[in-house]
């Protein structure tokens, strides 16, 4: 089981943070995703950071924001997503200039008042209270004044699928540690209050709530199964989880079980997502 959770494990130790599960995860909601950048106001010939890219998923629709006069950079701390975006890059495959970077967030290699937007996904949930606030202080320096940073983050509170016994996932939330509450549970819910407390102005956020019934066509099946199969739900494996729980999880990620959770026609998957974006004020 051990082994099965962390293959999408990066090198540097986040889960669910590999080329080969963002790839899985953004071909199944990418016009979900593709509604939430857009919904950011970023705008052509931009200069844009992707903070914390992954393998650069959201690359392509930054660029096509920005378009040709625009140049999207992108930083990340898995020298193996570098990499897959790097060879992206030499492929030619986005409508602008795009400069990829191996770096960390909290001390970011730029000078100050270089972007026009910051644009950081599903980062937050990794980071302490004292880390997120180092990270939202670096993205205000590089940011110019009248910039936009947008925050785009799991809701843990939506997440949610059936048929199943109805408390099964909230009991795996009840072993969480405080910070993951913190980062999975509360912090999105907050996030406008703590990018206002952190000095942007002209804040909002709206919650996007993606909804999977049956039929699943392949990329979302291939995405959901993979969840089931990695017998993780992000914040705990299922090897901390009671007996009981745990051979009821068995039998609804197994492909061979009678209860095979996908092959169930009433079949439903809920998961919610906040973008939260602030303007820089003057300084």
């Amino acid at each position: 089981m051990d082994q099965q959770a962390n293959q999408y494990e990066t090198t540097t130790g986040h889960n669910f943070s590999t080329k080969d599960w963002l790839n899985l995860h953004y071909k199944a909601v990418e016009n979900e995703y593709a509604s939430m950048v857009q919904s950011v106001g970023i705008q052509p010939g931009w200069r844009v950071l992707d903070a914390a890219c992954g393998n650069g998923c959201f690359i392509q629709k930054l660029s096509e924001l920005v378009s040709v006069h625009g140049r999207v950079d992108a930083i990340d701390l898995a020298p193996e997503n570098i990499a897959a975006l790097q060879s992206n890059v030499m492929k030619k495959q986005y409508q602008c200039q795009v400069y990829p970077m191996r770096g960390n967030i909290m001390a970011l290699p730029y000078e100050a008042n270089v972007f026009d937007a910051v644009w950081c996904s599903a980062v937050t949930q990794f980071l302490s209270n004292d880390e997120f606030q180092s990270v939202i202080s670096e993205f205000i320096r590089v940011v110019r004044p009248g910039g936009v940073i947008a925050i785009k983050e799991f809701d843990g509170t939506l997440f949610y699928f059936s048929p199943s016994v109805p408390t099964l996932l909230w009991n795996t939330a009840g072993l969480m540690d405080e910070q993951k509450q913190t980062s999975f549970l509360s912090r999105p819910i907050q996030m406008k209050t703590v990018l206002k407390n952190s000095g942007l102005i002209e804040v909002t956020q709206k919650t996007y709530l993606i909804e999977k019934r049956q039929p699943l066509n392949e990329f979302e099946k291939k995405y959901i199964s993979a969840f089931f199969d990695a017998q993780d739900v992000s914040w705990v494996t299922l090897d901390k989880i009671p007996e009981n729980d745990r051979r009821i999880w068995k039998l609804i990620s197994n492909p061979k079980s009678k209860q095979y959770i996908l092959n169930e026609q009433g079949f439903y998957w809920r998961e919610g997502h906040i973008v939260a974006v602030g303007i820089v004020p003057s300084h």
